[in-house]
């Protein structure tokens, strides 16, 4: 089980880096990870869920 958290990670930390600069937060959700990050100076945040869509919160 904690491998599979831990690939859900990588796998929404590398979906994340396609629109961040660099990442602050990331935290582990059932459905879906949420990560908070900086694009060009401003911070946001972004929900990966599993099958890969991505969604600014």
């Amino acid at each position: 089980m904690a491998g599979d958290l831990k690939e859900r990670i990588n796998k929404a930390q590398e979906i994340a880096l396609e629109y961040f600069d660099y990442l602050i937060e990331t935290v582990p959700t059932p459905d879906y990870i949420q990560i908070v990050g900086s694009i060009g100076g401003d911070i946001s945040t972004y929900r990966i869920y599993d099958d890969g869509s991505v969604y600014a919160k």
